[in-house]
């Protein structure tokens, strides 16, 4: 599966042409949301289309959540302290790590952490 992070899905709702295979892999159920994006989202400024968006975002299947123990434990063995990550971005690599998904990006940050780990969707 392929967590799919904010940028992402800002960028598709734009129209954006860096990720016009989106579309593609949500038929082909490909795509994994996650609750953190999900809030972020929910938080964010997503137009006239919101409500919908957000409905149709909780219809796709989603990574899980992990305790901030297992973050920090994720943390510390892999030395992320001061790497530029936030505890979203924490949060989904570590779930890609667990659950073994590819996570697609445009954050160069949290990209970068992505590729150290083997996780990066390479479209």
């Amino acid at each position: 599966m392929i967590l799919v992070d904010t940028s992402v899905w800002i960028a598709y709702w734009q129209e954006a042409s860096s990720v016009k295979n989106l579309q593609e892999n949500l038929m082909a159920k490909r795509i994994l949301g996650h609750e953190w994006v999900f809030g972020e989202m929910m938080v964010g400024n997503l137009g006239p289309q919101r409500n919908r968006l957000l409905a149709d975002y909780l219809k796709l299947p989603r990574g899980e959540l992990y305790p901030i123990s297992q973050l920090y434990d994720f943390v510390e063995k892999h030395n992320l302290k001061g790497s530029g990550a936030s505890l979203i971005d924490i949060q989904l690599l570590y779930a890609c790590v667990v659950e073994t998904h590819v996570l697609w990006t445009l954050d160069r940050v949290l990209n970068r952490l992505a590729k150290r780990f083997s996780l990066s969707f390479i479209d």
